[in-house]
Parts: C-alpha cells; structure tokens; sequence
C-alpha cells in the first residue's frame, strides 16, 4: 500500500510538472519565433526612396551597366538590341517579365524618351519586346 501512494505520488508531481511546463515552453517558442522574424529583412512593400544625391539618371544607368554585364546591348537605328549570353529566369516568368519593365524604365530614363527594344536569347530567338506604344510585354503573351 505504501508504494502504491508513493507511485501515484511520483506521478501526480510528473504530471503537475509537465502541466506547469507547457505554457513556458509555448512562450519560449513565441519568444524564438518573434526573434526570428526580427532578424529576417524586411520584405519592401514599395520601391525604397532613393538617397537624396541618387538621380533618376543615374540609377538608370546603374540598371543598364549591370545589363551590360549579362548581355550584348547595342542600337539598331533607333531602337535598341540586347541579347543575353544565359537564359534570364527560365522557369519564372513574372521575374522574366519584372527584368525586362526594369530594362526598358531605365532606358527610358538615360534616352529621355520610351524607344523599341527587342530582347533575345542566347539561342536568337525573341524573348520580349518593348515599345513606346503597346508597352512591354513577352513573346509569350504576343501569340
């Protein structure tokens, strides 16, 4: 009989515990969860306000250099060509389609004016077309 009450004992002080401990440990995890999300970058709802030396100018330029980088730019007449050397996001096409805006804005931006510009793949085919009177849009969406 005493071993009885002294098991039932142990468990009741077990149980109590575990009770007493839960909604410390769910805290803690709150607590971990919210550092967590304060440590991670802010995802920007709205472009960010460029500093106040920062030209429209020359943050097109900036867009274009880095372009340079990735493709072959060069003007045809009065239109511009630029022809990527990798296949620019092959399996997103909303980012395809952000890259290219991205493009034809800052070009707007340095030539003072919305001007047709073809883009290519590495392979040559037409993978965008952007022009001052039906707006940017992708081969896809042309068919």
């Amino acid at each position: 009989m005493k071993w009885g009450k002294l098991l039932m004992l142990c468990i009741g002080l077990i149980v109590v515990i575990y009770w007493i401990s839960i909604p410390s440990y769910n805290s803690y995890k709150q607590k971990a969860k919210a550092q967590e999300v304060a440590h991670q970058a802010p995802v920007p709802i709205s472009p960010e306000p460029l500093p106040p030396d920062f030209s429209k100018r020359s943050a097109g330029e900036t867009v274009m250099n880095l372009v340079r980088q990735q493709a072959n730019v060069y003007e045809e007449g009065d239109h511009l060509v630029i022809e990527f050397r990798e296949y620019l996001y092959l399996y997103d096409i909303n980012k395809r389609l952000a890259y290219v805006r991205r493009v034809a804005d800052a070009d707007a931006v340095i030539s003072g004016k919305a001007r047709l510009i073809y883009y290519y793949n590495p392979g040559g085919k037409l993978l965008a077309k952007a022009d001052p009177w039906r707006g940017v849009r992708l081969v896809e969406e042309m068919k």
